[in-house]
């Protein structure tokens, strides 16, 4: 309820913003639209199940136009460096378009994997670690809300969100 409640005072907000200050119109051939982007803070990262990005990590998510009208990208433009323990780690993209409803959720890594890193791994790599850190989805034409919160996987558990602040992003698709 809460969350649903968050999403929903999120979207509210972030239409007012989209349609009344900032005046927005019908997208360009431009290739980047990402209008006003807040990063996802995840943590607290406390003692030996910490990260080297520090207690409380920014996770940046870029939303950029896609190649056919009505697509949207997203991406993590700066992946961190692998880490073991981003392993089990993963933010996920909530969107939805203000102008017809449409919404989705993308998944995406947020780290370098062990090879794009320059190591060679001795296992197959395992969920999250098969996550892109790019995604392009039909959004539809129109204002888009996005948010991004992060997740963290334990063995035999679902995912638990663990982010301090979820990210938030406003775009016209």
């Amino acid at each position: 309820m809460r969350r649903t409640l968050l999403r929903t005072a999120a979207a509210a907000g972030a239409a007012v913003l989209a349609t009344g200050i900032l005046g927005l119109g019908a997208a360009s051939a431009n290739p980047v639209h990402t209008l006003w982007q807040t990063p996802v803070i995840s943590g607290p990262d406390i003692g030996p199940a910490s990260t080297p990005e520090g207690m409380f990590p920014l996770i940046h998510v870029a939303a950029s136009d896609g190649r056919a009208p009505g697509e949207t990208t997203f991406s993590v433009p700066q992946p961190f460096p692998y880490y073991y323990m981003h392993a089990s780690r993963f933010v996920v993209v909530h969107w939805q378009n203000l102008q017809t409803g449409a919404s989705g959720d993308v998944p995406l890594r947020y780290w370098q994997s062990l090879e794009e890193s320059g190591g060679t791994p001795n296992l197959p790599p395992g969920f999250p670690a098969t996550l892109p850190t790019a995604a392009t989805v039909q959004t539809g034409s129109g204002p888009v809300v996005a948010t991004v919160t992060h997740f963290r996987t334990e063995y035999m558990s679902p995912p638990v969100a663990d982010g301090v602040l979820p990210g938030l992003s406003i775009l016209i698709s």
